[in-house]
């Protein structure tokens, strides 16, 4: 009961972020993990494929999917692998 749940994490730093951030994540043992950076509005602003491997981490450049500079705000972080969903947020100041 509750076996290996304390090594599942998701953080993003520096929190808060002004340009960049990494996202650490560690979910489950193996299989591909999805990242994906949501606005307080839940809309997805940015989505990273990780595949291989149930810890690592991506580099966010502040940006949306489009390329655009995201605004200042709190962001709202997903990670998904199989069944396994953690929660985070990250805010940017600009």
């Amino acid at each position: 009961m509750g076996h290996g749940l304390a090594s599942n994490y998701l953080r993003a730093g520096p929190n808060p972020m002004t340009d960049a951030a990494d996202i650490a994540f560690a979910i489950g043992r193996g299989g591909p993990v999805i990242i994906e950076v949501l606005d307080m509005r839940g809309h997805r602003v940015r989505t990273f494929a990780v595949g291989g491997g149930g810890e690592g981490s991506v580099h966010w450049d502040g940006r949306t999917a489009s390329g655009r500079q995201a605004p200042s705000g709190t962001y709202f972080l997903r990670a998904r692998s199989g069944e396994r969903v953690l929660q985070s947020r990250v805010t940017l100041v600009r």
